[in-house]
């Protein structure tokens, strides 16, 4: 596990380790301004975006987005995200599934502002990034979608209509998860490629509209993950549940089906779970009480535990228990970790 060091970076702002923090959007803290951790990219307190990756070992400050004043940045690895404090959103990179939406298939190397948003939107609160998909949230709880979709690309933002507005959403491999806000609480609802079971009920066929995820009624809801080929909730009490694919045991050495298609309980040691994301086939867990909690395929040390062993029960990164951990981003094979402090560890493939 190694400290990685970002040029002339404000530190991690607006969090207490006293105090145990409860979020109710995905990766969205109260502080979204100051410090955010997407794969391959950081945003700083300074709204500087500096990327690394491929050939560049070391974060650098990215210039194309000298001029955008950002807040936000999301990275799939291969295209990115950059919103601004105007509500303006910028995309570049692997552009072939539509996922820039510029009303093309083009990858591109500097980031260009998309045009492509029905008029009369509200402005545009949070962007995400996953594999061929992209998507927005607008303040109003409008949610919007882009790239890949089942039967077809699609290269310009598309309004997703849900009975509510949207609190959150995750976006998999092929699927994607939303947290929506109906009035009698939060409700999660699934919908793209279901082969592995990731959409939390009893179907292996594509489904194209969002569909309610029943054996989760009961639960009072307040953040969602998703990964490849995974789906994962919160409750307020920081209960989690997970399901899809557990051909390496992601759901605990009990749950020995290889295909879980109902939301499973997964209790990590008496602790309330704060926040948690999906690398691929490995997940990390961050508590309220600040300790990083991982597990899952480890074929590149990404679960931070100094060996190369995979593990089917949350296990605590010893090497940061002396730090109090305020954010986690997971991508493929890697991990990144900022504590309070404002240092950002790195695990996993460099």
């Amino acid at each position: 596990m190694d400290t990685l060091r970002v040029p002339n970076s404000a530190p991690v702002a607006g969090h207490s380790p006293k105090k145990h923090r409860r979020s109710t959007r995905c990766l969205a803290d109260g502080s979204v301004a100051s410090f955010e951790l997407i794969q391959e990219a950081i945003l700083d307190q300074k709204k500087d975006v500096f990327i690394w990756g491929d050939n560049q070992r070391a974060p650098s400050l990215y210039s194309h987005l000298k001029t955008v004043n950002a807040v936000r940045v999301s990275s799939s690895g291969r295209h990115y995200l950059t919103l601004s404090t105007t509500g303006e959103v910028y995309s570049w990179g692997l552009g072939s599934s539509g996922q820039l939406g510029h009303n093309d298939c083009v990858n591109l190397d500097t980031p260009k502002k998309i045009e492509t948003f029905p008029n009369g939107h509200s402005q545009i609160y949070s962007v995400f990034c996953a594999s061929a998909q992209s998507a927005a949230i607008t303040e109003s709880g409008d949610l919007y979608l882009w790239g890949w979709k089942g039967r077809e690309n699609v290269d310009i933002p598309q309004h997703i209509s849900l009975p509510a507005p949207v609190i959150a959403v995750g976006l998999g491999g092929f699927h994607v998860i939303a947290l929506v806000d109906q009035e009698d609480g939060p409700k999660v609802f699934t919908w793209g490629q279901g082969a592995k079971g990731q959409l939390g009920y009893d179907t292996q066929n594509i489904q194209y509209q969002p569909r309610i995820v029943e054996d989760l009624l009961p639960f009072y809801i307040t953040q969602i993950a998703a990964g490849e080929t995974h789906s994962a909730a919160l409750n307020e009490m920081g209960e989690m549940w997970i399901w899809g694919n557990n051909e390496i045991n992601l759901l605990g050495p009990s749950v020995t089906d290889a295909l879980v298609f109902k939301p499973t309980k997964l209790q990590i040691e008496n602790t309330a779970v704060d926040t948690l994301c999906f690398g691929l086939h490995w997940v990390a867990a961050l508590s309220v009480t600040g300790n990083l909690y991982t597990w899952g395929k480890n074929s590149d040390g990404q679960l931070g535990h100094n060996d190369f062993d995979n593990r089917d029960t949350p296990t605590l990164v010893v090497g940061l228990i002396d730090h109090f951990v305020v954010k986690v981003s997971c991508s493929n094979s890697h991990a990144l970790a900022a504590t309070h402090e404002g240092e950002v560890f790195f695990l996993g493939k460099q």
